[in-house]
């Protein structure tokens, strides 16, 4: 079923209600067992645990900031390419990105795991906080490729004009970690690696979600194995068109990890946690601007490259 020709026959404004809505609440659900996260490794682990979360995030920001390069490039092309009634060459950008997503999860993973330790004691991690963070970020990396497999294809789903499916993504795997978070690190005592251990399930869970949607062929798009091999001009496509998005990430990580640093010296691991808090619950005001963007990006995408530019272009004042 092509629901991608909504992109563009409907109404301009229609369209972005209609994917903003969805992308919002999904973005808010993620949100949200962000901060119930906090809540248990809080009241289960105390405010240690907080402290290595908040110190692991600048490296999960690098990571996820990769997983955003490929989904953000992907999903441009993807919605370029089904503007231009382009079908096999959207299905093979799908392809790729995926083969590409593996590839990147071996490689970053790798590093990440090899030199985990010292690449902690550089994120402020100090010798009481280094086990919590080290068993945090250890298995969050053991099971990094649901992260990225979710984030770097999710967006193709709304990218082919089903925001709903898209939105859901995000909805499941935020449940699954609200019901996982007080089992795991409460119910079953396993402190920091119960929160670890609840994100990486949920994600699997996504990962699994949106793998099975592409195989199945629910949407305009099927992920099939003939696309997989890598094209370096797909590559270089889906690198060009999402390094700008994948920067700023780097960016973001490079400023929590100085903000980090100066509050372990300035007020300890107290003032950490307490950002790390105060960080999530930012986030969740920034969740609407975030869920407009991404309502945007398919919209534009397809009528670009369907050639209706009356429909991208602002109109004359």
């Amino acid at each position: 079923m092509d629901k991608a020709k909504i992109l563009g026959e409907h109404k301009i404004t229609s369209l972005l209600w209609m994917f903003a809505a969805p992308a919002i609440i999904g973005n808010v659900v993620n949100v949200m067992y962000n901060i119930v996260d906090s809540f248990f490794v809080g009241h289960g682990v105390g405010e240690i645990g907080l402290t290595a979360v908040a110190l692991a995030f600048p490296l999960m920001m690098i990571l996820m900031g990769f997983g955003m390069l490929i989904g953000v490039g992907a999903a441009t092309l993807v919605s370029i390419r089904l503007g231009e009634q382009k079908k096999d060459e959207a299905e093979l950008i799908l392809g790729n990105a995926f083969s590409l997503i593996i590839i990147v999860v071996v490689i970053t993973t790798g590093i990440a795991l090899w030199f985990l330790d010292p690449l902690l004691v550089k994120l402020g991690a100090s010798p009481e906080v280094l086990p919590y963070t080290h068993d945090f970020l250890g298995i969050i990396l053991w099971g990094s490729v649901f992260m990225h497999l979710t984030g770097g294809l999710n967006g193709c789903i709304q990218a082919q004009g089903d925001p709903k499916t898209a939105s859901m993504t995000m909805v499941i795997s935020g449940i699954v970690n609200i019901v996982l978070n007080p089992l795991l690190i409460v119910g079953l005592n396993l402190g920091i690696k119960g929160a670890a251990l609840a994100t990486v399930i949920a994600q699997a869970v996504s990962a699994i979600w949106v793998v099975l949607y592409f195989l199945r062929g629910k949407g305009t798009l099927t992920l099939r194995v003939k696309y997989f091999a890598v094209q370096g001009k797909i590559v270089f496509d889906i690198v060009k068109i999402g390094v700008s998005l994948f920067l700023m990430q780097i960016g973001n990580s490079v400023v929590m990890f100085l903000l980090n640093n100066s509050l372990i010296f300035y007020g300890g691991p107290l003032a950490v946690a307490s950002f790390g808090i105060i960080n999530r619950m930012f986030m969740l005001v920034m969740m609407p601007i975030m869920g407009i963007t991404q309502a945007a990006q398919p919209i534009l995408g397809y009528n670009f490259g369907a050639r209706k530019i009356d429909r991208v272009e602002p109109e004359p004042v």
